[in-house]
């Protein structure tokens, strides 16, 4: 998602925070100072922060844990202000299979509520000045964490994408009707959802509730108009839709050498070849942090592990989309009959549709997802 800066990896699942729930992050802080928070309190309260954030991290890797299961694998999990977002390479392939994945998630967040309450005492008091509306503190920090985590269930519960109740709702629809069928629904009901919150955050005078609305709104969107371009896509062979104008590399090429060679283009990524044959794909800013790190006589293809993922050219762009969608600009190698024959990247397949679909009624969606509406 544009405007999502990576935190960490873990495994192969790369972490994002999206610039908004820096917002949220500034909000709990500034609100803390405006408080008059002491050292100890306001380090109590940061100490809450990241364990909500891990709670979350934990809600998602629930869903990764079931996914995987069923073989569909996660890229990425990106933080917004409505909690974390994962993206899985394609859509389950039955309503069980949703269901299962989508309530994974909250089930976490309940295990954890029942994990803490055991350290609970018996008389603990969650409201009042002591209690969950007080100041975080030593001693009502579990309570935090506890009524926290079974908030992020019930919430997350909510039939709206991309919650996991939009998930639920949509695979329970999935069992009369068809997929596209059941996420037009769903996301009409995720709609009527976002402006009840947009109007509840109005009425309370709370900031972030519609904040929340307005991302259901755009995420419920964005997921009924990939899901539909999808279809159009299940036919499409890669080979057929191949880029030969590329930038590339050669793999024992130094840091210093390219240096002079991507001052002269603006390409975000290069392919790396090692003869007649691609090594592997990189970064343009890698290259210039190893420049910045004054590794000049490094090769590139020191840079990174020889982890290059190839597309073969028989292969729909409905096989490969979901696994394109987490870096549009990033570019693939497609192989035809064993030989390397140009390039794909998530962005070209929209520019592909965007050209060929122009008639046709989904074409504002497939503007919607190029980012041009």
């Amino acid at each position: 998602m544009r405007g999502s800066i990576k935190i960490a990896t873990l495994k192969d699942i790369h972490v994002y925070i999206h610039w908004t729930f820096l917002l949220l992050v500034g909000w709990v802080l500034i609100t803390s100072l405006i408080a008059g928070f002491t050292t100890m309190q306001f380090l109590w309260a940061i100490i809450l922060l990241l364990g909500v954030i891990a709670c979350i991290l934990l809600h998602e890797l629930g869903h990764v844990l079931i996914a995987a299961g069923y073989g569909i694998f996660s890229k990425s999990v990106i933080f917004l202000p409505i909690g974390g977002i994962g993206c899985i390479e394609k859509f389950p392939d039955s309503p069980k299979q949703e269901l299962a994945i989508s309530f994974a998630g909250p089930i976490v967040n309940i295990l954890i509520a029942m994990s803490i309450s055991a350290f609970l005492p018996s008389h603990v008091q969650f409201w009042g000045k002591d209690g969950f509306e007080g100041i975080v503190h030593k001693d009502n920090i579990l309570s935090y964490l506890f009524v926290v985590n079974i908030f992020l269930a019930i919430f997350n519960l909510l039939p709206a994408f991309p919650l996991d109740g939009g998930r639920i709702l949509r695979a329970l629809l999935g069992f009369k009707f068809n997929y596209i069928k059941a996420t037009a629904l769903t996301t009409h009901v995720s709609k009527i959802i976002a402006w009840l919150l947009v109007a509840a955050g109005i009425l309370l005078i709370n900031p972030f509730i519609p904040i929340a609305g307005v991302f259901i709104i755009f995420l419920a969107n964005t997921e009924e108009n990939y899901l539909r371009i999808n279809s159009l896509i299940k036919d499409i062979q890669l080979k057929d839709v191949l880029m030969y104008d590329y930038n590339s590399l050669d793999a024992n090429m130094t840091v210093a050498e390219a240096s002079n060679f991507i001052l002269n283009n603006h390409s975000k990524y290069y392919i790396l070849m090692e003869g007649a044959e691609p090594y592997g794909n990189i970064r343009r800013w890698e290259i210039i942090r190893a420049i910045a790190d004054m590794n000049y006589n490094a090769k590139l293809k020191e840079l990174k592990n020889k982890d290059l993922k190839f597309f073969d050219g028989n292969q729909t762009l409905e096989d490969v989309l979901g696994k394109m969608s987490a870096d549009e600009e990033k570019i693939y190698p497609v192989l035809v009959n064993h030989q390397f024959s140009g390039i794909i990247s998530f962005q070209h397949i929209l520019e592909y549709l965007l050209i060929h679909q122009h008639k046709t009624t989904e074409y504002h969606r497939i503007r919607s997802l190029a980012g041009l509406l």
